[in-house]
């Protein structure tokens, strides 16, 4: 895993273990509304975990089933027990095994589309592109130029995408959470990336990416009209 990656699911972890302990707290102290603002706030970061962990390895998902059916299979086994329940669920464990082992030892695949992603930025960041343009539909972009030594992104339109419901009110504080504010206008989310480390640098900037893509846009249906532009 990229360690800059790597630090982002920590953090994450981190602060999900936090907002869980406060919900407890906040039930044993009988503050039911502070507990149910923590719990928005913790499904929000297990979404944002979610989109990392699969940016980070895209057979996530299938792995986590094949280690969930693994783990509920096996209370189903009967000590000791050889009835044909037993037996099939045994078959069945051992398979999923197999193919879980098989999954890891290929290692982690690459995904076409953050290849492409990743070369467009790599070309900006050498000055061979002036911006990059990802369309999720007419409308709805984030638009990343260079700025000084790191990168700026900007989600244009942030009105008309509040209005539409295209972002929703409760996703603004996710977003200021990844670093983006709103200009004075009001009408433009803007975020700038500064890193000594270029590959760090790209690798945040990957990350971010997905997750106002993959979360904060996760809920709408794009598919079909999105795009990337070079320029």
């Amino acid at each position: 895993m990229n360690r800059d990656l790597d630090l982002l699911i920590a953090k994450l972890e981190e602060e999900q273990a936090s907002l869980e302990r406060l919900i407890k707290d906040a039930v044993v102290c009988e503050e039911y509304l502070s507990a149910h603002y923590h719990r928005e706030a913790l499904e929000r970061v297990g979404r944002q975990l979610h989109t990392l962990r699969v940016l980070d390895d895209p057979l996530f998902d299938r792995k986590q089933m094949l280690k969930a059916f693994i783990r509920s299979s096996g209370k189903l086994i009967s000590p000791g027990g050889n009835n044909v329940v037993s037996e099939y669920f045994k078959n069945k464990i051992l398979e999923h095994h197999r193919e879980l082992k098989h999954l890891d030892d290929q290692g982690k695949p690459n995904r076409p589309d953050s290849e492409i992603v990743d070369q467009h930025l790599q070309r900006l960041m050498q000055r061979l592109l002036k911006g990059v343009r990802i369309v999720l539909k007419e409308g709805v972009s984030i638009n990343i130029r260079r700025y000084k030594a790191g990168l700026k992104m900007t989600i244009p339109g942030l009105s008309a995408l509040l209005k539409e419901d295209i972002i929703a009110k409760d996703d603004l504080p996710c977003l200021a959470g990844l670093g983006f504010t709103i200009t004075k206008r009001g009408d433009q989310l803007t975020l700038v990336i500064s890193m000594a480390d270029r590959a760090a640098l790209l690798q945040r900037a990957k990350a971010i990416l997905a997750i106002v893509a993959l979360d904060i846009f996760s809920s709408k249906d794009f598919r079909g009209q999105s795009y990337i532009e070079v320029f």
